[in-house]
């Protein structure tokens, strides 16, 4: 049985809605959530928004119950210029959605508990990763 889908699967899966039509962003999320197993991808084009915004982070994960049923995951334009960190961001931030995570703006995390949230993200990144060699 297959674990994951392919980057081509994943661009065309949603009409382009997961990352509100930008082919470029379209083609990068599709390329990174296919190092992810299918589970994990059908719960982030289910749930999440991509965006690219001019800012200072990399990402940002914020929870769905702030935009009626949808979590946005914003990525600084400024990856697009490093594909590999591009495609590491994009699923460090997908891995905080799949997990369940709280945006530490919105959630009153302790510096550890923030801590952890990185680390389990990191992990599971890792992990994926290491699923694709």
């Amino acid at each position: 049985m297959r674990e994951r889908y392919t980057p081509e699967e994943i661009h065309y899966m949603d009409n382009g809605i997961l990352t509100l039509d930008n082919d470029r962003l379209r083609r990068a999320v599709a390329m990174a959530l296919a190092k992810a197993p299918m589970d994990v991808v059908d719960c982030v084009t289910d749930n999440c928004l991509f965006l690219m915004a001019l800012a200072e982070e990399k990402g940002c994960y914020l929870q769905r119950e702030l935009l009626e049923g949808k979590a946005i995951i914003s990525l600084s334009e400024a990856l697009m210029d490093n594909p590999e960190e591009l495609e590491r961001t994009i699923l460090h931030e997908a891995a905080h959605h799949y997990l369940g995570h709280k945006n530490p703006l919105l959630a009153d995390l302790s510096l550890e508990q923030y801590d952890h949230q990185e680390a389990e993200a990191w992990e599971l990144v890792e992990h994926w990763l290491e699923g694709e060699r």
